[in-house]
């Protein structure tokens, strides 16, 4: 969760509008909530990680405090991928590994796989946390 403090002069649809702008110059895809998720923009960074961002405002006397929450996650084809991977190995070890003991060895490969979408998890949630960031400062944002 990320925090910026405004004196009040902006408001959070102005902040999206914002991240919307970037993500159409930088052609990334993404998804704008159709009012019945619990996220303001989905944000697809490849093919194996997304982003739901979600923003509020709380009002105070000094100004406004805008909040961002950043829930980075995989994709449904990463998700698909792993278990698809997951059965393959186990119908293959329980068929084959009475002829070839070494097959047990293959359930090892699924944390390099596990490992790969993870990193790509986290670097969607780098890139959009910066991207927040150099938008923050460009709308004279104070980070909290």
């Amino acid at each position: 969760m990320v925090a910026y403090w405004s004196k009040g002069s902006l408001d959070r649809y102005h902040l999206l509008g914002q991240v919307i702008a970037r993500l159409r110059a930088e052609r990334w895809q993404f998804k704008l909530d159709s009012g019945y998720s619990d996220y303001d923009l989905e944000i697809m960074g490849s093919h194996w990680a997304r982003l739901h961002l979600t923003t509020v405002t709380e009002e105070l006397a000094e100004g406004r405090v805008f909040r961002c929450r950043l829930e980075p996650g995989w994709s449904f084809r990463a998700r698909a991928a792993f278990w698809l991977c997951f059965a393959a190995i186990m119908c293959v070890v329980g068929l084959l590994a009475r002829f070839e003991p070494w097959l047990w060895m293959l359930p090892a490969t699924l944390p390099v796989l596990h490992f790969f979408l993870n990193t790509e998890r986290r670097r969607l949630h780098r890139s959009v946390a910066v991207w927040l960031d150099q938008i923050s400062a460009e709308l004279e944002l104070v980070k909290l």
